[in-house]
């Protein structure tokens, strides 16, 4: 058994493996990722800002929380104003790298959105 090991040893010992590392995609496959990663992210934003003018549709004359819906209808006006402008410039633009501040900015407008979508749906 030992003699067969040496052997076998001794067999791959003589011969070299001709390995390179690819990696080298001239930048094309990162440029993909990010652009869908880029993309994915400007629809969660665009599905929220769906939702959102849902929302500001719906009749709220009679509700006992008038008041108080008003606000955040009024609040998600804005937002949703907002998003849209900065989403519209996006694509008419192609850019498909946002800065981080831009992104940062995107992602918590995003966030504030939900939140008062949540809020008119339990007052609602």
């Amino acid at each position: 058994m030992d003699q067969i090991y040496s052997d076998m040893a001794d067999r791959t010992s003589h011969y070299e493996f001709n390995t390179t590392e690819c990696t080298d995609f001239s930048g094309a496959t990162r440029v993909v990722e990010v652009k869908q990663k880029e993309n994915e992210f400007i629809s969660e934003i665009k599905t929220t800002i769906k939702l959102s003018d849902e929302l500001l549709e719906k009749d709220i004359s009679n509700n006992d929380k008038k008041g108080d819906l008003v606000k955040i209808k009024s609040s998600m006006f804005q937002i949703v104003n907002n998003l849209k402008s900065e989403i519209k410039k996006i694509e008419d633009n192609e850019i498909y790298n946002l800065n981080k501040n831009i992104k940062e900015n995107l992602k918590k407008l995003n966030e504030n959105l939900i939140l008062l979508n949540n809020m008119f749906n339990k007052l609602y």
